[in-house]
């Protein structure tokens, strides 16, 4: 069989491995042969599951990669003791909670095309902790970008992600983040986690996805942080949202932080396909276009900077910044 059929038949059987990868986190298989234990016997015991169903799907998990076979045992490969165990550093196993939601809206995406309405919408239970890992590279950059962030307003999923780098860089900041209830709630465990104290943080609650997108707080602000926030919406929605952020000091700026793509719709290749995602599950979201949103920011009188080579960052994953 040719390389390029081999390449169509994993890509149309790709779902198979999201749903076998999310199960098997789901009972912390890694983990478990992490810790020694390791034969399907064993396995099967400690997660209550049927010892033949579980053999077969172990045997899987060998073919697809993520684990190596000695006689009757399980071992991890370096692959899946760095990134599938959920003790390790770098664990990016929940990303799974985002990308399964977009596989959900997706079964719909024949319909979706003929009538240009969304099957499925974004439940926040679990997705905060996905966007973790990609929010990290963005916010450890911005921390070092700001110099004096002042009086900081952060708005949008993954705000506490970006008030714990600033803070790590400079204490005593007088901070304010406003984000969905369960990101917030995330967001406070992080802290937690981390033994950092939430003192000098405003968490303020809105269901942003279930009502007005941007409600501009009172006061003003030195800094105001957009992120993961105007992809909920349109190229018409994205332009209003940015001329009513009106809540920065004279000498302030504002940042943006999302996915972009290119004004020809020609890359990066991730936000290409988080447009279809956005299609399939929102109402009128779509990934904005850094060059579009400079020309917004200037007419308000901004000097424009994009950051799009940001070190550990997904692709696609930029910080487009505003100054007075």
């Amino acid at each position: 069989m040719q390389e390029e059929q081999v390449i169509i038949l994993r890509l149309l059987g790709g779902c198979a491995a999201a749903l076998m990868l999310d199960t098997a986190l789901d009972y912390d298989l890694f983990g478990l042969i992490k810790r020694g234990i390791d034969t399907a016997d064993a396995i099967s015991k400690s997660t209550n599951t049927n010892k033949n169903a579980l053999s077969i799907f172990l045997d899987a998990l060998y073919a697809l990669g993520f684990l190596q076979k000695e006689a009757e045992r399980y071992l991890l490969n370096p692959i899946s003791e760095a990134y599938m165990v959920r003790e390790s550093p770098h664990y990016i196993g929940d990303f799974r909670y985002i990308a399964l939601c977009s596989n959900e809206g997706l079964k719909g995406l024949y319909q979706t095309i003929k009538t240009g309405k969304t099957r499925a919408g974004f439940e926040w239970e679990n997705k905060p902790r996905g966007l973790i890992l990609l929010v990290e590279p963005l916010a450890k950059f911005l921390s070092e970008r700001i110099s004096k962030p002042g009086s900081t307003l952060i708005y949008g999923p993954s705000a506490g992600i970006f008030a714990y780098y600033l803070l790590k860089k400079s204490t005593g900041l007088d901070i304010t983040c406003i984000d969905l209830p369960r990101c917030n709630e995330i967001s406070k465990q992080y802290f937690l986690a981390k033994n950092t104290s939430i003192a000098n943080i405003n968490f303020i609650d809105k269901d942003f996805l279930n009502g007005p997108l941007w409600q501009p707080p009172k006061g003003v602000y030195d800094t105001v942080i957009l992120t993961n926030i105007l992809h909920f919406v349109d190229e018409v929605g994205q332009k209003t949202l940015l001329e009513k952020v009106q809540s920065i000091s004279p000498k302030g700026s504002i940042f943006v932080s999302d996915f972009f793509v290119n004004r020809e719709r020609t890359g990066p290749r991730f936000p290409l396909l988080f447009r279809l995602y956005l299609l399939a599950c929102t109402e009128r979201g779509d990934v904005p276009c850094a060059e579009i949103l400079s020309s917004y920011l200037k007419e308000q009188g901004f000097m424009v900077s994009f950051y799009n080579n940001i070190p550990d960052a997904y692709d696609g994953a930029g910080i487009l910044e505003g100054r007075r």
